[in-house]
């Protein structure tokens, strides 16, 4: 199996209006991003395949400075104008760059931390594969042939907010198997 990847650094601004008002987030603000393509092939690349992704790696590095440094990330689509996270970001570059990269099989986005977005030196990387994409999964949701043998249903609570102004959230995971 081989891996490849391509890394590029940008500033951008963004915001997440989903989330309450009184979060740092939920206005416009600036970050640090670091994004990385992620190439898998089971065997070596064929001379074609490699040539392909050695040059759309290439384009990336300049298509970040052109489309993502210093703008305004919930400006670049549509299904980025509310909620431009680390993940929606991530999705959108897969979905950008897939037809574009021979065998792309992640996009990572390293982006400031959840708790303290203002501190650069704790920053969290989030993956975004297909695979774990309900929206892109491997197989539709109304497949027939898909059986389920059960489902697992838990709940946790997620506390955010001010000390003065938490709010409890109750968070639920569902895992089809």
């Amino acid at each position: 199996m081989m891996t490849l990847t391509r890394e590029g650094d940008f500033a951008a601004v963004h915001t997440q209006q989903t989330l309450p008002s009184w979060h740092l987030c939920h206005r416009p603000h600036q970050h640090q991003w670091t994004v990385q393509l992620e190439v898998v092939a089971e065997d070596n690349l064929t001379d074609d395949e490699s040539a392909a992704v050695h040059t759309a790696f290439a384009k990336f590095d300049t298509w970040i400075d052109e489309h993502l440094h210093l703008h305004n990330l919930n400006a670049l689509d549509d299904s980025l104008a509310k909620n431009c996270g680390a993940w929606q970001l991530g999705k959108w570059i897969y979905a950008t760059w897939r037809d574009r990269v021979p065998h792309l099989a992640a996009v990572h986005v390293q982006g400031p931390t959840r708790d303290h977005p203002s501190d650069p030196r704790e920053r969290y990387v989030v993956t975004y594969r297909p695979e774990d994409d309900p929206s892109y999964g491997r197989y539709r949701l109304d497949n027939d042939d898909i059986q389920v043998a059960g489902i697992d249903v838990s709940w946790q609570e997620s506390w955010s907010g001010p000390e003065e102004a938490r709010t409890m959230e109750m968070v639920k995971h569902v895992t089809v198997r």
